[in-house]
């Protein structure tokens, strides 16, 4: 007796088989009107756009995972006129794309108004989102991802609290946050940068200026590179051989 025997809980479609049987986009246009995804998708945001786009592609495979989808599906239908969850259904709406701000923000990679406009797109959802104790659902999958949940509200509260809106949304970054007795190694920080700085300025004086005798000589900013020190050619000519030249035009190095 030979059984067929796997471990994944969806169903493997390759290109040709999504494009025949227009899953995601139609074969006329190329756009997703007309497709299986355009006409599931009745989703308000990106993020939302993008997950139902995956299950579409990956059917499950399993009778009682897709019972479990199609009964949170159905009460979902059934409920949306209710006040908690047409609540929830309308702070979704105008959300920024929470996925990829989250993943920036693990990866260091968002700026201050970035971060800000997250925390406050947090606090709206977590604000309208049933609790455990409000939902009543009865779908298990429902009851689930709601008990799953972290409790984001107290921390994204704390974090906004903390923090200057005004120099968040300007990307003051030296200003952010209200008081640096919650961040004490911030102050730290800055005192590094300080010290780090009057070094860099007695160098500008004693060696580039009065040494070198660049008179006129100052820091300059130049393709987001600072500290970077713009001089002439002929005066580029008696730099210290140690010195990087990043940059020329037809008169300045």
């Amino acid at each position: 007796n030979v059984n067929t025997f796997t471990t994944e809980g969806h169903m493997r479609l390759n290109g040709v088989t999504l494009a025949n049987l227009e899953l995601i986009v139609n074969q006329t246009s190329g756009s997703s009107e007309g497709s299986l995804f355009g006409l599931l998708n009745q989703t308000r945001t990106s993020f939302g756009a993008r997950l139902l786009r995956d299950w579409v592609q990956r059917p499950l495979l399993r009778a009682e995972r897709i019972s479990e989808r199609a009964d949170a599906v159905e009460e979902l239908r059934q409920r949306t006129a209710e006040a908690k969850l047409s609540a929830f259904a309308k702070a979704l709406q105008n959300l920024p794309d929470l996925e990829r701000a989250i993943c920036r923000i693990y990866y260091q990679k968002c700026s201050s108004s970035e971060f800000l406009s997250a925390l406050h797109a947090l606090e709206r959802v977590a604000e309208s989102l049933p609790t455990a104790e409000q939902h009543g659902f009865s779908a298990p999958l429902l009851i689930q991802l709601l008990d799953d949940t972290p409790e984001v509200l107290p921390l994204v509260r704390d974090f906004l609290g903390a923090i200057d809106e005004r120099a968040a949304k300007n990307g003051e970054l030296e200003c952010i946050f209200r008081s640096e007795d919650l961040f004490p190694t911030l102050a730290t920080c800055k005192q590094h940068i300080a010290a780090e700085e009057r070094q860099l300025q007695k160098y500008l004086i004693e060696e580039v200026r009065d040494r070198l005798g660049f008179r006129d000589a100052t820091y300059r900013a130049i393709q987001q590179q600072e500290y970077m020190i713009e001089l002439s050619h002929q005066q580029g000519k008696k730099v210290p051989s140690d010195w990087i030249k990043v940059s020329q035009t037809q008169k300045l190095v």
